[in-house]
């Protein structure tokens, strides 16, 4: 004979103040899902920026890896120019030079790509060569900062506020973490 039952569904905001423990669940769900995926979902844009700006400083990249399991590694054909050259033939071009003062300033053109990290890469080598390292030297040191970038995108995405934003941020659950459908 069949029965009815009762069951309280909670949005993941409610899981999280009413049911802490199934929460976590869904979070430690959600991380395993994460890192089945292997890669930060901007990685691609991270690298594209990379490429870029390289290509931008008249260089090519020879080899390149971000390092997951060893050291990262940017390897260009890239000669040994100053900041006063790459500020000429890269930053000014692409508009990173003010025209009122003549100063260098990074306000969110994302002018290679259309990706911030364009930005982020531009300003770190300009500081590079603002401290006297040559241009080849400190396109080769970008390979860390794009490590550290996609690192962070993953560890955001990891988090509980990623894993709000994603589709899990749009399911019901039970009060033990699994989804109702």
């Amino acid at each position: 004979m069949p029965r009815q039952v009762t069951l309280t569904v909670y949005t993941l905001d409610e899981l999280k103040d009413d049911h802490p423990s199934g929460y976590a669940i869904v979070l430690e769900r959600w991380k395993q899902e994460v890192d089945e995926l292997g890669e930060s979902p901007c990685q691609r844009e991270i690298i594209e920026s990379l490429e870029a700006v390289v290509k931008a400083c008249s260089a090519n990249i020879i080899e390149c890896s971000v390092g997951a399991y060893s050291s990262p590694v940017l390897t260009t054909d890239a000669e040994p120019h100053d900041a006063e050259w790459f500020r000429t033939n890269v930053l000014a071009p692409l508009g990173y030079v003010r025209v009122y003062d003549d100063k260098v300033s990074f306000p969110g053109l994302c002018a290679l790509t259309g990706y911030s990290s364009d930005d982020n890469l531009l300003e770190a080598l300009w500081e590079d060569l603002s401290l006297g390292i040559n241009l080849s030297h400190a396109l080769s040191r970008l390979v860390i900062i794009v490590k550290g970038m996609v690192l962070d995108d993953f560890e955001e995405l990891r988090s509980s506020d990623g894993m709000e934003d994603s589709y899990y941020g749009d399911q019901d659950y039970d009060k033990f973490g699994n989804i109702v459908h």
